[in-house]
Order: structure tokens, then sequence, then C-alpha cells
């Protein structure tokens, strides 16, 4: 049986709210990494976390639920991403590399998680492809974290 309802909507706004945590923290990330690629490798995912978050919006809209700023966000992401705000303060790349890479763990584990239910063919495609993404991200990162040090 296909979730629908409540259930889709929950699913779908935890995702947006992720979304918009990883948005904010690799901003935060890419405005203190003194190393230009990594600037330029977290402004990227920034703005492709944007981008995610406006389109699962638009299948939150499209199932006639209004646009609203996020709520509580999800305490294993804030968490995650919290720890870029600690990086952050003890001014190392390394340390804000790392994490990225734990922060981006949670984001890959909550899609994960979201696939195993039964959702609409279309909704699972945007799903699917953004999990796919997230995976990406976080394996790249990791990479620039294995090969840096």
């Amino acid at each position: 049986m296909t979730t629908l309802g409540w259930d889709l909507v929950g699913i779908l706004m935890r995702l947006v709210e992720a979304c918009r945590d990883g948005e904010s923290g690799y901003r935060l990330a890419a405005g203190h990494v003194r190393d230009a690629g990594l600037k330029f490798l977290f402004q990227g995912h920034a703005e492709q976390r944007a981008r995610f978050a406006t389109d699962l919006q638009g299948e939150l809209r499209r199932l006639g639920v209004r646009d609203r700023k996020a709520g509580a966000i999800t305490a294993a992401l804030h968490r995650g991403w919290a720890g870029v705000k600690a990086a952050v303060t003890a001014g190392s790349d390394r340390a804000l590399v790392a994490e990225c890479v734990r922060a981006e763990g949670a984001a890959k584990q909550l899609y994960t998680e979201a696939l195993r239910h039964d959702l609409p063919q279309d909704v699972r495609a945007l799903v699917r492809w953004q999990c796919e993404a997230v995976h990406e991200a976080h394996d790249r990162i990791r990479l620039c974290e294995m090969a840096a040090w």
C-alpha cells in the first residue's frame, strides 16, 4: 500500500528540513574553510540542498500543504550540523570536513529511511534521485577528508 496523507507529508517535511539544515551547514562551512576547492565544493552542496528543498516543497504544495518555514529540525541532523558550528570555532579545515562528513551521514540515513516507505511513484523518483546525490556528496567529501590528511 502506498504511503499517503499525513505519513507522506511528514516524510517530505523531514526531508525539506534536512535540506534546509544542510544548506545552512554547508554555507557556514564554506564561509569559514580556507581551502578554495573546499569552499567551492561546500557552496555547490549548499546550492544543491536549496534546490532539493524547493523541489520537495513543490511536492508538498501539490499535495495541498501550504509552504511554511521549517519547524523543529530533526535532532540527529541538528546535532550533526551543530558539529560544523563547533568546527568553525576550532578554525581547522580538517575539522570542518570531518564534521560535514558526519552530518552528511545523517542526511544519507534520513533519505534511505524515506525510501523504505512505499511512496507514490513520482515522489519515489524524486527522493531516490536526491538520495543518490546525497550519497555522492558524502562520498566526495569523504574522499577530500581522506586525501587531504
